[in-house]
């Protein structure tokens, strides 16, 4: 019997592009870092690059997110905007509108069509995933039903919250390995060892050691703090600004560093941080440091090979850790400091539940990382784009209604009853929270829409930056 993986379709697609792909290609790099994440193929298509992505059963949201970050980091590196392709068994109607704006190429193909035309054209690529114990032909076998020493259906899932502490992360993550029979220093992977450790280390007392690095008030600006005597004498003391953000290093690490965010004449700092760092140690503005996170992959099969653990499941657990972490020590500074969020860990999850209901489960399959206000804006697409699906109207028949009906005597109230009537007889499903969310994303996705709805506001968006 043959295990049918992501890596098999991987290996054959890999070997003869040709037989599998509907246009003349040839593989420049298979599973190549770029930065801090690993794309499966990148191609070269009549001298141009062309980045491939592989999901076995229907395409996700997941897979079309990575992607998409995929070509900005391709670009950004290589200062040309590669072409993209998502290779997948169903794609689903819904995500067509999408595919189409972002010009994402799609392949659909049949399991036991592609084996046949493997067999043919690069056999030895399926030797590796051949299961002992096959009794002739070609059987196929979904990687569910694969006999391995652990299994992803064995780990049990964290059920993952955003409120979730780290500690809690941690609890459920010993609970795991000490029924899998394994101890601490028994982790199955260099990487895990390695994240386990520095999470470990770091999170043995993360507020204090947080609030020890960024607590500096002989650093502060206390003339600007401190407010003018009030009626009774009294001075109050505002709280300074930092910003907080993460990067992955190059040596594929992930670090925490806290920032001033203002300019200098509006500053809370008279000493701002500086992010230097003396001989052999971390930079004095680093709250969080853990190692090897880049080879962190939770996506069900990546890693599984007969004879080894799906050890993709365990890989969930620790990125939910690492979110977590991150998150306590930005509560923790929001104590002392007004905290402006730069860039953040941004989870993607699949649903547990065999239906939706108010105990949603949902199990980390990926993670990124990515500025702040870039992901909002992507969100908001996203939804602006689903418009008619969601909510029955499209977004120019929106603008144009509300436009029309707002009037004059209305423009402090965002969604007035008669504005929700009229958007309810052009055949929209929108009640006033809707409205206030739609044109709340029109701000932020296409400002020129949004003036044309609500043309006497003056638009303005401070613009976020971090010194990394």
């Amino acid at each position: 019997m043959i295990a049918f993986t992501e890596k098999l379709v991987e290996a054959c697609v890999a070997a003869s592009p040709t037989t599998f792909l509907p246009f003349a290609a040839s593989v420049d790099h298979r599973q190549p870092k770029l930065g801090g994440f690993i794309p499966d193929l990148i191609l070269s298509r009549e001298g141009e690059p062309l980045i491939l992505e592989i999901q076995l059963h229907a395409l996700d949201r997941n897979h079309l997110y990575r992607l998409l970050e995929y070509r900005d980091l391709y670009e950004d590196v290589h200062g040309v905007q590669p072409e993209l392709m998502l290779m997948a068994e169903i794609v689903p109607d819904r995500f067509k509108p999408l595919l189409r704006t972002h010009k994402i190429e799609t392949i659909s193909f049949d399991r036991h069509e592609f084996l046949k035309l493997a067999l043919d054209a690069c056999a030895s690529e399926i030797v590796p995933h051949v299961l002992s114990g096959a009794s002739g032909g070609c059987d196929e076998l979904d990687s569910d039903d694969e006999p391995s020493a652990i299994s992803r259906a064995e780990i049990e899932p964290l059920r993952w919250s955003p409120s979730m502490s780290a500690p809690e992360v941690e609890a459920f993550f010993e609970r795991q390995i000490a029924a899998l029979g394994l101890k601490r220093h028994e982790l199955p992977l260099p990487y895990q060892r390695s994240v386990y450790s520095d999470l470990r280390r770091s999170y043995r007392d993360p507020v204090v050691q947080a609030i020890q690095t960024m607590y500096r008030p002989r650093d502060w600006n206390w003339g600007r703090l401190l407010s003018e005597p009030g009626h009774l004498g009294r001075r109050t003391l505002s709280k300074p600004r930092i910003g907080i953000g993460c990067h992955i290093t190059q040596k594929g690490n992930f670090s925490a560093y806290f920032y001033d965010p203002d300019e200098r004449e509006d500053s809370s700092w008279a000493l701002p941080p500086r992010g230097s760092s003396y001989g052999w140690s971390r930079p004095d503005d680093e709250i969080l440091f853990v190692r090897d996170v880049t080879h962190l992959d939770a996506r069900p099969d990546h890693k599984r090979r007969y004879g080894q653990a799906d050890w993709s499941g365990l890989d969930s657990i620790l990125i939910g850790w690492l979110k977590a972490a991150y998150d306590d020590i930005i509560d923790a500074a929001r104590v002392i400091y007004d905290v402006e969020v730069h860039s953040d860990i941004f989870l993607d999850t699949e649903n547990l539940s065999a239906k939706a209901d108010w105990r949603r489960r949902e199990s980390v399959v990926g993670w990124r990382i990515s500025n702040s206000e870039d992901e909002r804006r992507k969100a908001a697409e996203v939804r602006l784009l689903n418009l008619r699906e969601t909510h029955g109207i499209d977004i120019d028949t929106f603008v144009d209604v509300y436009a029309r009906n707002i009037g004059a005597k209305n423009q402090t109230v965002l969604a007035p009853a008669h504005v929700v009537r009229a958007l309810k007889a052009a055949g929209a499903e929108m009640d006033a929270k809707d409205i206030r969310e739609t044109l709340a994303e029109l701000r932020l996705v296409e400002p020129a829409d949004y003036a044309k709805a609500r043309p006497w506001e003056a638009l303005s968006r401070r613009p976020s930056s971090a010194p990394r």
